[in-house]
């Protein structure tokens, strides 16, 4: 490693200082007393902590540049690979992204949280192969590491191999406290919903609610006593489900009014169940129809801000996802206020609502 000149020193102590205020001025202020220093630009820390100045000013493209130039002086600079090559995917440039990857995975310190975001990126650039075994390899050489077993459960999952997947993150949630595994076992508990096995995921569900107290994220605790109270329905215990629904903060979303409308149902009570579907009905179309709204404005922003596209980007996604789980048949759907007609909506949209789309 390169050797820092004690004249330098002082400069990047006092540079330091100023970034960590994480202000736009402050940042300005470490980027001047910087460049007042150009003899530095072959020290690669000079340039890490101009593109830190760079990035806090918005100025994207000179951080990304002041990274590139500290990784030709610091080949090895294992978070200088990882933000450029989320840089290059973000830009869509696949195969440069994944040479960069390449090169992180081999860095001799390697830290836990790098093994992580090395395997999250390889699944963005649609590597998820190699992200699952470059997880494998590294929870192999390091057992008791719990958040590499749950990033390689992770892992699994993307590359659809789901009974690997259940295995490796029951084993997980084993080593955890309860109050810690809210979101792992709200997912676990999705994968057992889109397989309609609600004794599992009722099994994996129902040991949250002696900690629900602590559940700090309020969305997190309603999505808890929803699919609590779904399954309950399914398993034929309707006062359970009634008991569950009426801890739920927001009734008014797609999955409680779903849920509602399963009880509904259950209980003969037809005329509110069709009520409850036919809320289910006009709320996915009023999501997709807003996305779509959204989209356009911020198609028409793009050309003028660089931020407006990123979050095009995002609602382009959202809009895929939405039309992928068949919500946007919604709108022209047939619902009658039968038991046939509800029956048959809330079998076809269960998959939708529950696991395609939350809140």
């Amino acid at each position: 490693m390169q050797q820092i000149p004690e004249s330098l020193k002082r400069i990047l102590k006092e540079s330091k200082e100023l970034l960590e205020e994480q202000s736009e001025a402050s940042a300005h202020d470490a980027r001047e007393l910087l460049l007042e220093h150009p003899d530095a630009a072959e020290v690669p820390l000079y340039h890490l902590m101009l593109a830190r100045c760079a990035k806090l000013c918005g100025d994207v493209e000179s951080s990304i540049r002041h990274l590139e130039k500290a990784l030709e002086l610091s080949p090895d600079n294992t978070t200088a690979l990882l933000v450029v090559a989320e840089y290059k995917l973000r830009k869509q440039k696949k195969e440069e992204a994944k040479e960069l990857l390449r090169r992180a995975k081999n860095s001799p310190e390697i830290q836990i949280e790098q093994i992580i975001k090395i395997s999250q990126l390889l699944a963005q650039a649609d590597e998820i192969g190699e992200a699952v075994e470059f997880l494998q390899d590294a929870q192999a050489s390091r057992p008791n590491v719990q958040l590499l077993r749950k990033a390689y459960a992770t892992s699994l999952k993307l590359a659809g191999l789901n009974e690997s997947y259940e295995k490796e993150t029951l084993l997980y949630l084993e080593t955890q406290d309860l109050k810690e595994t809210v979101e792992d076992r709200l997912q676990l508990g999705k994968y057992y919903l889109s397989n309609k096995e609600y004794d599992k995921a009722l099994g994996v569900l129902t040991p949250l609610r002696s900690v629900h107290d602590q559940i700090s994220k309020e969305k997190s605790k309603d999505l808890l006593f929803i699919n609590l109270a779904l399954c309950y329905v399914k398993v034929d215990n309707k006062d359970r489900a009634r008991e569950m629904l009426a801890m739920v903060k927001r009734n008014d979303t797609l999955m409680s009014n779903y849920v509602w409308s399963e009880l509904q149902f259950a209980e003969g009570d037809i005329e509110n169940a069709f009520k409850s579907a036919s809320a289910v009905k006009s709320m996915g179309t009023m999501k997709l129809k807003s996305a779509e709204i959204k989209s356009d404005t911020l198609q028409q922003a793009a050309s003028v801000s660089p931020s407006s596209e990123i979050e095009r980007s995002m609602i382009e996604n959202r809009l895929s996802k939405i039309k992928a789980i068949g919500l946007d048949g919604l709108e022209d759907e047939m619902l009658e206020n039968d038991s046939v007609s509800v029956r048959s909506f809330l079998d076809k949209y269960e998959y939708s609502i529950m696991i395609g789309v939350e809140g």
